[in-house]
């Protein structure tokens, strides 16, 4: 009894990567080229499997290479609502933590939809005061007189000439 070796290529992209092989009788031709045939098909299954294999490892490659950059960019982020990593939001992050340590009123000033109230809520989170609560006042809702007695506190004044009432009759 003779005994064959039937072997074939494992190609991805006319690139042989491996091999696929096996011992058999070799006593009737027709069942060497079914027995090839079965390889051929095999082999082609093991191609995808390198090639799923390869896809997989190259995107957890590219997820880690984000993940990397992505921790280093919040590295020095104060808020989850700011985003920006140009110079001038790097000033804004820095002026943030740089107020957040005084403990002084802070003026925010800026147009219409610039942030201002994102930057006081950063203020306050990164402030001593970030357990106690924060009070948000929209001073465009407040005539001045009533602004200028949230801001700075309101004390009753003592006029110098009473009133007296009296009823006649």
């Amino acid at each position: 009894m003779d005994v064959g070796f039937i072997s074939v290529p494992v190609k991805i992209e006319d690139r042989t990567v491996g091999t696929r092989f096996v011992d058999t009788l070799a006593d009737d031709p027709l069942r060497l080229n079914e027995g090839r045939m079965l390889l051929e098909i095999l082999a082609s299954m093991d191609a995808q499997d390198v090639m799923m294999q390869r896809m997989v490892l190259l995107e957890q490659d590219i997820a880690q290479k984000e993940k990397v950059q992505l921790e280093a960019s919040l590295a020095g982020k104060v808020s989850d609502s700011i985003v920006g990593d140009s110079s001038a939001m790097q000033e804004v992050f820095q002026r943030i933590l740089q107020v957040a340590a005084s403990d002084t009123t802070i003026l925010i000033r800026g147009k219409t939809g610039t942030g201002k109230e994102l930057v006081a809520t950063a203020i306050h989170g990164e402030s001593p005061r970030k357990d106690k609560p924060f009070i948000k006042v929209n001073c465009a809702a407040l005539s001045e007189s009533l602004l200028e007695s949230e801001l700075f506190g309101h004390e009753k004044e003592h006029s110098p000439v009473h009133s007296i009432n009296t009823r006649v009759g």
